[in-house]
């Protein structure tokens, strides 16, 4: 039987501040992950994060090998694949991808067809084995550690990143250091400030102990942005079925436990 993982305590990764309120404490909902985790609000800034954290030399544990995105095929080569007329269309027409026929290129290709070098920075060296098959340049360990030459990168991505990240804030700092002139930095996080962690509370799939480490809202993804020196040029809000459906699942299975507080605060986007 697996043993639980070892927590520290931390200070807040947004500000600096050493004291939090704990919200409330849940285990792994979604992989069974062994232990207890809590969910945290600072005291100074009202980011969320989990404090306690796991130890940092025990976070590869939080991540079984069934993780789900490690063995997702790539959602630009996904939608080539499944919708390629209508996409071909759109990047040849609208976005000025004249040249590109995707047709007949094979998966590890499809982003290339469209114009890109692509290049990616993976944690787990297993998941880079496998993002290695979309591009062979691919770099093993945190991007809060990574040296890479400054503003080398037109666009710098990261879907479902930051929030697993043990510093988010050195992170960020690397990927605008990256960026040369004029490029552009895309972030997608969960929103715990909108309806989902609103509703659900601590059932919200959004939360995904121990995986998700902070937990934002708009506010504070603004405020750790530009605090490291980044300017949000634009920001918007979405929601996919799936998530839903999976906190409704958690919800059903704890309906016999207490109450959940709202880890959202009440807060909208």
């Amino acid at each position: 039987m697996s043993t639980a993982l070892d927590l520290e305590p931390i200070v807040c990764p947004l500000c600096g501040a050493p004291g939090a309120t704990e919200l409330c404490v849940e285990r792994d909902l979604a992989l069974g992950v062994p232990g207890r985790f809590p969910l945290a609000r600072c005291e100074g800034c009202g980011l969320l994060y989990q404090n306690p954290r796991v130890r940092r030399d025990q976070l590869d544990r939080m991540y079984p090998a069934d993780y789900p995105p490690h063995a997702r095929n790539p959602d630009l080569a996904r939608v080539l694949r499944d919708r390629s007329p209508a996409v071909r269309w759109l990047l040849a027409r609208r976005l000025g991808y004249a040249h590109i026929d995707t047709r007949d290129v094979a998966l590890r290709d499809r982003v290339a067809a469209v114009g890109w070098r692509i290049s990616g920075i993976e944690l787990d060296p297993v998941a880079a084995a496998a993002a290695r098959t979309v591009t062979p340049d691919v770099v093993v360990g945190d991007p809060a550690e990574i040296d890479l030459a400054p503003a080398s990168f037109d666009l710098v991505t990261a879907f479902h990143v930051v929030e697993h990240l043990p510093d988010p804030a050195g992170a960020l700092r690397n990927m605008l250091r990256w960026l040369a002139p004029d490029g552009l930095m895309i972030v997608e996080v969960p929103n715990v400030g909108g309806w989902g962690g609103t509703l659900f509370g601590r059932f919200w799939s959004g939360l995904d102990f121990p995986r998700h480490l902070i937990h934002f809202t708009p506010a504070t993804m603004r405020a750790l942005v530009e605090g490291c020196g980044g300017r949000i040029v634009d920001e918007w809000h979405w929601s996919k079925p799936r998530w839903i459906i999976r906190s409704v699942r958690f919800w059903l299975a704890a309906r016999g436990s207490r109450p959940a507080p709202d880890p959202g605060g009440g807060r909208s986007p």
